[in-house]
Formats: structure tokens, C-alpha cells, sequence
């Protein structure tokens, strides 16, 4: 957000172009030099507005109301701190998803339209699978899943099936995958080794007991969705739904075997696809009542807006923080200042690389002034650089002055301070 606003200009890490559909009503807001308030204030609902216009483009458009639940279910099983804080481009890739599906199932009338359509697919699939490396995996389970209900069209997922294993080719093999990126990989390649020792890694341990006080009606909603799927017999379906689920558990745990729950859940949403799919097309009609069903998704969504608001405290609690240090800088005096990261309360902040970013943003629009807090695990490091009268100091380096966008950012001349 930071590097969109000062560089007033798109920002993709990692080439994961589908950045730019979020990025794009706040980049036109920094472009009509509109308040900077507005433009995080629009950045904040382009993400539930992104999924919002996916649902009514399925349930409208497509016609498609399964697919639409789905989709909604998938945005709500498995989040609580991930509706707080948007880690990764990672859930807006698996949206695309969803709309993959309903365009390659979408009956079109003429010769035009589908050819048409199947052009709009490919773009979807290619900028799904660029918005992060774990989007196989959700596209894979959800690709099988539709090849197994519709075995009719067979031919037909036979083609798309070539076409996205030449995308996926494209993706990791004819193209260079940035550093950023192929860390990650590397990362859960590495993870194998850590099988054998799955039930002692710190994730595990962890999170474990958070599928039973924070994700329980996503637990309790997989094994009434497995029952059901056995009573009708459709061995194939909870197969391959309980291997996806377990299995991304899995990956996702070697991958990231230190990580915390706010880091995690940004990746845990898709395991939910494994149980929101076969309920919205198997569970809810097996029920044969319009009432229970209603009555069910009602509860669904009581019992986890509950869940969701509840984990509010932790992000309030930073919040807190920021005005607390905020309100130090302003008494001390001074617009620039370091902090060792022993005298910042690191599990409620999380990360100190994007400190200086936060702090200079959230000053911005509660003060009317700005003000940087780079918080340093390494202060000594930085102490000749506090000395520089045209640079604010971050984790990474220093930042000149020019190189900030002046409409929203502006700093005087002056050296940097340890934040007492």
C-alpha cells in the first residue's frame, strides 16, 4: 500500500498482476489527489468488494447459485484473522477460481460467445495461478472436483486440462520465477524433510486446537459433509475432498513450519473450498427442505460473524500500540525516530519490516502529519544513517525524500532519533 501511494503507481511483488484489480480504485484516488484517508479507506474494501462482485457475477450471471455459495463459504469457514489483515494476493487467486468454473460451464448460444468465453477463461486461469504459488493446489482440487461431478463433458475437461498444464508449464518452468517467489517454493520443497517430526512442528501444535475454539463450524460442517457424502455413496468425491483437505493442511504446515495464525489463515482459507464445494451441491440438496437449508446457512453465518468480530482484539490491541507510540513522537518532538524492536511489543506487531510504512500512513491521516517509527532488530546497524537530514530510515534502508509522493508525505530537514 505504502509503495503504491508514494510511487502513485501500481505495485506487484512477485508479478501477481491480479494486485492491480485491488490497487486500482485506490491508485485513482492517489492520481485525483483525494485525501489519503480515502485511498486506504478504498484499499480496505477492495478485497471483500473483489469477492462481493464475484458472488453476483456467479449467482446473476452464470446463473450458477452452487458455485456462488461455494464461493461465499470459501471467504468465511476458515477466516477470523484473515478478515483483518490481508497477508498475500493468495484469496483473490482462488476467487478466480470460481469464475474459471462457471465460464468454462457456462452454456453460451453461439459459436462467438464461447470462443469468447474461453478467451475470458484463459485470462482468469493466468492471472489465478500469477497471483501466488499455492493456487495449484485449490485450482487442481477444484478442477477434479467439477471433472468428477460432470463426467458427461468429458472431452471438454480433457482440453482445459491441457490448457492449464501449458499454463502451468508457462508459470514455473519458461518463465524465471522471481527470488521472492522461489524462496517460498523452496521453502515447502525443503518441508518434506519435516514429515517424519508433522506433529511437533510449532504450526502444528499450535493450530491444531484452533480447528476446535476458532474453525469449529468448519470442522463440524466437513464431517457432517463426509457423512452425507457417504450415505449417497459418492466414494470418489469425499476420497479426493479429504485428501485435499488434509493433505493442503499438510503442505501448508511444512511450508510454514514457525509461522503465526494471522500469517497462516491467509493461506488455510482455501483448505475450506475442500468442505464449502460438495456441501453447497450435495449437503443442502440431500437436505430436500428450502427451510432447513436456509435455517442451516443462517446459523453458518451467525455462529462465524461471531468468530470473525471476536478476533478484532488482537488488531485493536496493535492499534492501540500504534497511537501510544505515535503519541511518544509527537511529546519527544522530532518527525523521524528508530525503535529496538526489545521495546516493541513484537506478538502484537508481528512484523518490523513494514513498521516505517504503517507508522508513516497512519500518522498521515490521524494526525495531519507525518511521522516515521521504523522499528529495528538491529539498531546499531542503523545509527550512521541517522545523520541523513533528507531520508526517513527503514529496515531495508533509507528512503529520500523525492522519493516519496509530497501530496501526502512531508518531512522537514532534519537527523533521526531513538524513539525513547
Amino acid at each position: 500500500m505504502f509503495e503504491m501511494v508514494r510511487n502513485a503507481d501500481f505495485y506487484h511483488p512477485g508479478n501477481r498482476f491480479v494486485a492491480f484489480i485491488n490497487q486500482a480504485p485506490a491508485l485513482l484516488a492517489v492520481k485525483m489527489h483525494l485525501p489519503l484517508y480515502w485511498v486506504l479507506q478504498l484499499h480496505s474494501i477492495s478485497f471483500p468488494l473483489f469477492h462481493l462482485i464475484l458472488f453476483l457475477l456467479l449467482l446473476f450471471v452464470f446463473k450458477q447459485r452452487e458455485l456462488a455459495l461455494a464461493l461465499f463459504l470459501f471467504n468465511f469457514l476458515l477466516a477470523s484473522d484473515a478478515f483483518y489483515w490481508c497477508e498475500s494476493e493468495f484469496p483473490q487467486g482462488v476467487g478466480l477460481i470460481f469464475l474459471f468454473v462457471a465460464l468454462i460451464n457456462y452454456r453460451a448460444e453461439s459459436i462467438t460467445k464461447k470462443i469468447l468465453l474461453a478467451l475470458v477463461a484463459v485470462f482468469v486461469a493466468i492471472t489465478a495461478f500469477w497471483a501466488h504459488p499455492l493456487v495449484l493446489l485449490p485450482f487442481g482440487f477444484v478442477f477434479l472436483y467439477f471433472f468428477v461431478q460432470n463426467k458427461r463433458l468429458f472431452l471438454q475437461f480433457i482440453l482445459w486440462g491441457i490448457v492449464l498444464l501449458v499454463i502451468l508449464w508457462v508459470r514455473f518452468f519458461a518463465v524465471k520465477t522471481v527470488a521472492y517467489e522461489a524462496n517460498k517454493i523452496e521453502s515447502g520443497i525443503n518441508g518434506v524433510a519435516l514429515l517424519s517430526n508433522f506433529f511437533s512442528l510449532p504450526i502444528v501444535i499450535k493450530s491444531l486446537p484452533w480447528f476446535v475454539k476458532d474453525y469449529w463450524v468448519f470442522s463440524v460442517l466437513g464431517i457432517v459433509t463426509a457423512i452425507v457424502l457417504a450415505v449417497k455413496k459418492q466414494w470418489t468425491k469425499l476420497f479426493i475432498c479429504s485428501v485435499y483437505v488434509i493433505g493442503y493442511y499438510v503442505i501448508v504446515c511444512i511450508s510454514f513450519p514457525y509461522s503465526e495464525k494471522f500469517y497462516v489463515e491467509n493461506l488455510w482459507v482455501a483448505m475450506s473450498i475442500g468442505v464449502a464445494l460438495p456441501f453447497a451441491y450435495e449437503v443442502l440438496p440431500f437436505l430436500r427442505s428450502k427451510t432447513l437449508a436456509t435455517v442451516l446457512l443462517l446459523a453458518i453465518i451467525t455462529l462465524r460473524s461471531f468468530v470473525i468480530f471476536n478476533g478484532h482484539h488482537h488488531f485493536t490491541d496493535r492499534k492501540i500500540w500504534w497511537n501510544k507510540a505515535l503519541a511518544a513522537a509527537e511529546k519527544q518532538g522530532g518527525e523521524k525516530f528508530l525503535l529496538p524492536a526489545d521495546k516493541a511489543p513484537m506478538d502484537i506487531i508481528h512484523f518490523s519490516f513494514s513498521s516505517a510504512a504503517e507508522s508513516i500512513l497512519y500518522s498521515t491521516v490521524k494526525y495531519g502529519k507525518t511521522i516515521c517509527i521504523s522499528i529495528e532488530p538491529d539498531i546499531q546497524s542503523k545509527k550512521q544513517l541517522m545523520n541523513i537530514q533528507d531520508a526517513v530510515i527503514t529496515e531495508y534502508g533509507v528512503v529520500k525524500y523525492k522519493d516519496l509522493n509530497s501530496v501526502y508525505f512531508k518531512f522537514k530537514n532534519a537527523p533521526t532519533q531513538i524513539l525513547n
